[in-house]
């Protein structure tokens, strides 16, 4: 029975062969009218990166993020039609990542 050469690694895929990390984005079917704050928070929460590999990645959704809580949005209120629109932008341009790789080099 031949292992596998991928395994866990910090909550992350990491292929011991090639030595390469992979972090998965996972989006989530947005429905019509349903994007509140709690929505957008729950997305930056699905990507796990304690490393901060991908934290460029997540900068827009985390300013997105940011200007809910400056426009005083409660958690279960619909967006305002340019907010959800600005969403749905970005959970697309999410949704492009995939899985990122990238080579582990320890010394």
């Amino acid at each position: 029975m031949p292992e596998s050469s991928e395994i866990s690694l910090l909550g992350l895929g990491w292929n011991t062969r090639d030595d390469i990390i992979s972090i998965r984005f996972k989006v989530d079917e947005i429905k019509p009218s349903s994007v509140t704050k709690e929505l957008a928070l729950r997305a930056l929460a699905q990507v796990f990166d304690p490393l901060g590999l991908v934290a460029p990645c997540l900068l827009q959704i985390k300013l997105f993020v940011q200007d809910c809580w400056k426009a005083k949005v409660d958690w279960e209120d619909p967006l305002s039609d340019i907010m959800e629109s600005q969403f749905r932008k970005i959970m697309i341009e999410r949704e492009e990542f995939g899985v990122i790789y990238g080579q582990l080099i320890l010394k």
